[in-house]
């Protein structure tokens, strides 16, 4: 079996990747299960196992509020999700992106940071 070659990044790259501060990340992996090795005093943590993480706690927190969702990780893999070729299809999509300066549209558009919050609360 081969072992994976993905670097460790830092808790700094990961903020900046996230588009939150390096106190959320913390908070997160103490608290909420981000998945982090401690490596000596530090934190790693592995890009691809972020991402699955953020996907995963976004798809809970809509299916939490109500909402079916089927979550892509760029617009490409949202063209193979199911009924996406159907011209008829009206599906609305939520875009995530910390890229302020973007032009994009959807049914919305969230800005990272992400702000969830309940509507339940």
């Amino acid at each position: 079996m081969a072992r994976s070659t993905e670097p460790w990044v830092s808790v700094e790259y990961i903020a900046a990747h996230v588009g939150v501060r390096k106190d959320s990340i913390y908070r997160w992996i103490e608290n909420r299960g981000l998945p982090a090795q401690k490596i000596g005093k530090l934190w790693k943590l592995k890009l691809s196992e972020v991402d699955a993480w953020v996907r995963d706690t976004l798809h809970d927190f809509l299916s939490d509020e109500g909402y079916g969702a089927l979550l892509a990780s760029d617009g490409a893999e949202a063209l193979r999700l199911p009924g996406s070729t159907s011209p008829q299809a009206s599906i609305p999509v939520i875009v995530v992106t910390a890229d302020r300066s973007a032009n994009v549209t959807g049914a919305a558009v969230l800005r990272k940071p992400l702000h969830l919050i309940s509507s339940r609360s």
